[in-house]
């Protein structure tokens, strides 16, 4: 047989063998069914029998294996013979027989698949095999094509089952009738050899049946009546345990066949059953148990460390918690009832903490780490858990972040010479800090690198517990942070704080980013000459607002000498001119500020020289002393004696106020003519700082071209050598961006150059408003620095430098160099000039005014002697009052020349006016009293006048050692072991007041202040002002900037709050802080002293006040041996020797005056 044919008959002979299996599958599906049909038909059958029939034990055991047998057979019959067949245990279902079903199942196939495989087996013909093989694949391939699934007929499939729905609908509406018949007859049957009574006309269904319950609870009862009539009434029957007799209850019918009874309060356990007719139900049991209960309840917390709270014990069964994130909550629990196999602490999130349980009691713990709610469950070892369930809150605070902000300084600050910048930042949190850290980095800068991130140091005075706080910190560029600013740099910088948070890691937070600058030399005297023009308009106003207030004084004395009595409108005048005084001194105090302003913005930027800011200092002291409260004293007494109507009263006051308003106009026009004065001595200074700088500018910029045409030649050098053209092309491309900012910086100086062009016509035509100021060899040196064109060979010099003219360019930076320095030089020289001419001027007029002074001394004296021998008739008293009219004169011209000098000389104090206007005042006294003949009176305004005289050559005379040795008065010179000395005394003071004040808020203890502290509480106010005082005196020591790390002007400012807090009555926890922070940072100072070592220069001694009783008058000997002392010394300081003939010249006059009297 071919291979084909063989695959043929292989494959029919497969769907032979599947349809097979199909048919094997169907026989027992049907089988299967046919027995469920039979079954179910036989149960409902038995079913009903017992139901109707109650059958005895006999009769229910042959129903029973009658049914079973019956279900048997069905089974073996439907069943088992197919599997049997199947197996080939039994014929029918072998190859041929199945081959025959798919011939009669097909007509096409008829006896065609049979005929096949008898071939195929060999039941053939002794044909060839070659008309075999073709008649087997002739029917093969008839066969193959056709479908062998008509064998497998549904039909038998639906008859059964539509004969099997009727036993199925019989048994449901059976058991849908009388579930309990049926569930009952089925019981008995499938119990043959078990008695069964049968039931009584009704039964009962008992709920809630054998129950356990917790003490105390309600059961509710309920019966269920069935059978085929329904009882009248209905009986609960119970009895306690211990109990013999039962009690019986009424049960309350609902409906038809349902009784009901709640009985409350269960205590005992017990057992009932349902009665009714004689019919009773089985007895049940109600067994009573304990539940567990949580009877109190407390909550210890336990703060985190970091937050230094105390542990807080909540009040007895108080369970709400609001604790901040990090507390331990620590639970202890008190139990009863039923004793507690396990317990449960239960959070709103599902999680739970088993609780530790002992006899009596349960606790736990846990950790706050979010808002949530909670509660507690104990469980007995019956298994009962406690009820009612408090549900408690759990608050949960976050610790919040802190917050730092700058108060000091400005966002934009610029910085000053001393590389110094006085940090102040407001700190706050709910816990306190750990760490602080200052950020920087140089962001521009003319000639160095740049950074591209912040580099920082720790800030170490941050108190770590206190909440709220205001740190301060001097930052030392070149000391903390390395830095080493230099003209155009700008830096930025911020402060970061961190809190103290060890739960969730400490939190950050930062200041707003600040920067500093480094102003040029030329930005630096502009913001100068603006404060000094501002200073300048506000003295010329002054002068003329003032000279108003004297047009309208005048006009007000004119009047009031004509009028016998004054009026209401005068009083009115009199005070609008109080009211425009005011406004004088207010400008005047004004203008103080601006000049001290002036001073510190010289001192703090190293502007002028140590002689040009002294005098400064010195002009703000006459400043100081332009107003005088005997002028306001003069006015408030004219005002009273026009208001009590006193002609002689008022006319003597319009003259004392007249005498102190020329004075207080002297004092001002002394004080503007010094400013023009000192100013163009600082423009001069400045003329040659800034030609300097120039220099040092074009030094810095030669360097730096010299540099590039080095790297230029050597890259032309290495340029044939190096193939690498990127590489060229960067080195070319630097070069390039280098030149550029060199032409930069040259355009910079050019314009530099031209301001300073611009300064020299200034001081020039500032000159000429001066006496003696050399104004025409100002003007000549303008005119030879414009020639020279200097900001144009800058800006042709830079253009050079952009066209990498590197030759041409240096040649011309080196020709500007030396005209910068020739200028720098001619600047010098003529600053020097100008102060040595000015001093010989000033030390000569005073010599002069120190004679005549003498004389007029010697001749008051003589005068005196004269007059105390005279009669009160003598007719010499006419004479004499002439010779007094006669000194008077002669001191009022030795007056308007002191008046001259002062306006030249700052360091003349305004003790030499006074003493020269008491002197006149005395003068013009005793003239009156001559003329009216009163001889000892005159004598004795006569002896003041000579007394005034006489201090008055006093200070002439330590005016002129003082300006003839170069010494300057005041803190000035005062050396380290002085300043350590008095810093160490203001220490002291300031900490005796720190105990006042800490005393007498602790008197206060919350309270209201009494007057008594308030008087008290300012009174140390002004105790602090004085501090206060000496401290901004020291600080303008210039050796004080250069040696103390703390800044003693943000001292002063610190102490100014407090002073204010103290005046207003104000004080508070920070009062205390800060005066700590003030003694603090003075300690500080002075150990910063300590530690630069010992003063080369002499040292001295602070004089310290003593508190002693005041001497008696000295009398008259007294007086000139005092006198003579004072002369002494002032021989042995050494004068010139024209000056110390003149002081022996007036010695010899007061021993002759000794020995006539």
């Amino acid at each position: 047989m071919s291979e084909n044919t063989r695959s043929l008959i292989l494959s029919i002979r497969e769907r032979l063998k599947t349809t097979r299996l199909k048919i094997t599958r169907n026989a027992l599906l049907a089988g299967l069914l046919l027995t469920f049909i039979i079954a179910s038909s036989v149960w409902l059958l038995a079913v009903s029998l017992e139901a109707g029939l109650w059958l005895s034990t006999t009769y229910r055991t042959i129903l029973l294996a009658t049914v079973l047998l019956a279900i048997l057979g069905a089974l073996i019959h439907q069943v088992g013979i197919p599997l049997a067949r199947h197996a080939g245990w039994l014929s029918g279902l072998d190859e041929l027989s199945v081959a025959k079903q798919v011939g009669k199942a097909v007509p096409e196939i008829e006896d065609r698949l049979v005929n096949m495989i008898q071939l195929t087996d060999g039941a053939h013909s002794h044909a060839p095999d070659v008309f075999l093989d073709q008649a087997v694949r002739s029917l093969g391939e008839t066969i193959s094509p056709l479908s062998f699934e008509p064998v497998l007929s549904t039909d038998r499939f639906k008859r059964y089952g539509m004969f099997a729905l009727l036993p199925v609908i019989a048994l449901a509406l059976f058991i849908g009738a009388s579930p309990a018949t049926f569930t009952d007859a089925s019981h008995r049957i499938l119990s043959p050899t078990e008695n069964f009574t049968q039931p009584a006309a009704f039964s009962f269904s008992v709920q809630p049946g054998n129950i356990e319950i917790i003490r105390g609870d309600s059961v509710s009862f309920g019966i269920n009546v069935r059978g085929d009539r329904m009882p009248v009434g209905v009986d609960l029957e119970y009895s306690f345990d211990g109990e013999v007799r039962s009690s019986i209850l009424g049960m309350t019918r609902e409906s038809a066949g349902r009784y009901t009874y709640n009985l409350r309060d269960i205590r005992q356990s017990l057992r009932y059953r349902a009665i009714s007719e004689g019919i009773e139900s089985e007895w049940f049991t109600i067994r009573v148990i304990e539940r567990p209960v949580i009877q109190h309840l407390n909550v210890r917390l336990d703060f985190p460390a970091y937050t230094a709270l105390t542990g807080q014990t909540l009040d007895p069964n108080v369970g709400d918690i609001v604790a901040i994130e990090g507390t331990k909550v620590s639970i202890q629990l008190s139990l009863g009832g039923a004793s507690a196999e396990s317990g449960k602490l239960t959070f709103s999130d599902g999680t739970t903490i088993d609780l530790e349980l002992d006899t009596t009691a349960a606790k736990a713990t846990f950790v706050v780490t979010k808002s949530t709610t909670y509660s507690f469950s104990v469980i007995s070892f019956e298994g009962i858990r406690s009820d009612n369930a408090i549900s408690y809150n759990v608050e949960a605070v976050a610790d919040a972040s802190p917050s730092i902000v700058f108060t000091a300084p400005e966002p934009h600050t610029e910085l000053t010479e001393e590389a110094v910048v006085f940090l102040t930042a407001r700190i706050s949190d709910d816990f306190g800090f750990s760490t602080m850290r200052l950020y920087y980095r140089r962001t521009e800068s003319r000639f160095g690198s740049t950074d591209s991130v912040f580099s920082n140091i720790r800030i170490r005075n941050v108190a770590g517990r206190l909440l709220d706080q205001e740190v301060v910190h001097d930052w030392l560029l070149k000391e903390e942070s390395g830095l080493d600013p230099v003209p155009g740099d700008v830096f930025e910088y911020y402060l970061r704080i961190w809190d103290n948070d060890t739960v969730h890691g400490p939190k950050g937070a930062s200041t707003a980013i600040y920067s500093l600058r480094f102003p040029s030399l030329a930005e630096q005297y502009e913001a100068l000459d603006r404060t000094q023009n501002d200073t300048d308009d506000k003295l010329e106003r002054l002068m003329e607002e003032a000279e108003s207030v004297r047009d309208a004084f005048e006009e007000l004395r004119d009047d009031l000498r004509r009028k016998p009595e004054s009026d209401f409108q005068d009083k009115r005048r009199l005070e609008s001119l109080q009211s425009k005084q005011e406004q004088l001194e207010s400008a005047v105090d004004e203008i103080s500020k601006l000049i001290e302003e002036m001073t510190e913005q010289m001192e703090d930027n190293d502007l002028v020289s140590e002689e040009t800011l002294e005098l400064f200092k010195e002009l703000q002291q006459v400043v100081d002393e332009v107003n005088s409260p005997e002028l306001m004293d003069a006015l408030n007494e004219l005002q009273e004696s026009m208001q009590n109507m006193n002609p002689a009263e008022m006319q003597k006051n319009l003259n004392e106020f007249e005498f102190n308003e020329k004075m207080y106009n002297q004092r001002l026009e002394r004080a503007v003519e010094l400013f023009k004065q000192m100013r163009v001595q600082q423009d001069l200074e400045e003329a040659a700082r800034r030609a300097e700088e120039l220099k040092n500018l074009e030094d810095k910029i030669q360097e730096e071209t010299a540099r590039l045409q080095n790297e230029q030649k050597a890259a032309d050098a290495n340029k044939e050598k190096n193939t690498d053209e990127k590489q060229q092309e960067s080195s070319g491309d630097n070069q390039q961006k280098d030149a550029e900012q060199l032409a930069k910086e040259q355009e910079q100086a050019a314009k530099d150059m031209k301001a300073l062009e611009e300064k020299l016509q200034e001081i020039q035509e500032r000159m000429q408003e001066l006496d003696n100021a050399p104004s025409d060899q100002m003007q000549d040196l303008a005119d030879d620095t414009q020639d020279q064109e200097l900001p144009k060979q800058m800006q042709e010099n830079a253009e050079q430098l952009q066209q990498e003219q590197m030759d041409q360019a240096q040649k011309g930076q080196q020709q500007m160099q030396e005209q910068l320095s020739k200028l720098q030089g001619d600047l010098g020289q003529m600053q020097q000039n100008m102060s040595g001419q000015q001093l010989q001027l000033n030390t000569e007029g005073l010599r002069l005014a120190l004679e005549d002074i003498l004389i007029l001394s010697e001749r008051q004296e003589a005068l005196r002697i004269t007059v105390e021998s005279l009669s009160p008739e003598s007719p010499l008293l006419r004479e004499s009052a002439q010779k007094q009219v006669t000194l008077a004169e002669g001191l009022t011209i030795v007056a308007d020349t002191l008046q001259q000098l002062s306006k030249k000389i700052p360091q003349m104090s305004r003790d030499i006016q006074q003493h020269t206007g008491n002197s006149l005042r005395e003068m013009g006294s005793s003239t009156e009293a001559l003329s009216e003949s009163a001889a000892r009176r005159s004598a004795g305004h006569q002896k003041s006048a000579m007394t005034h005289l006489n201090e008055l050559a006093l200070l002439l005379s330590d005016l002129l050692n003082q300006m003839m040795n170069g010494s300057a008065s005041g803190s000035s010179n005062m050396s380290m072991q002085q300043m350590m000395e008095q810093l160490q005394n203001l220490g002291q003071q300031q900490t005796k007041l720190n105990q006042q004040i800490q005393q007498l808020l602790n008197d206060a203890q919350g309270n209201r202040l009494t007057t008594d502290m308030m008087e008290r509480m300012r009174q140390l106010g002004g105790e602090q002002e004085k501090i206060r005082r000496d401290l901004k005196q020291l600080s303008r020591n210039r050796m004080a900037r250069n040696k103390i790390l703390g800044d003693l002007n943000r001292i002063a400012e610190q102490m100014q709050e407090s002073i204010g807090e103290l005046q207003q009555n104000r004080t508070s926890r920070r009062t205390i802080q800060r005066q700590q922070q003030i003694l603090t940072r003075m300690l500080e100072a002075t150990r910063s002293l300590q530690e630069k070592g010992k003063d080369k220069k002499r040292e001295g001694r602070i004089g310290k006040d003593i508190d002693r009783p005041s001497p008696t008058e000295l009398s008259q000997s007294e007086q000139i041996e005092k006198l003579r002392r004072d002369l002494f010394r002032a021989l042995d300081s050494g004068y010139a020797p024209d000056f110390e003939q003149l002081i022996q010249k007036y010695f010899e006059l007061l021993q002759q005056i000794e020995v006539e009297r």
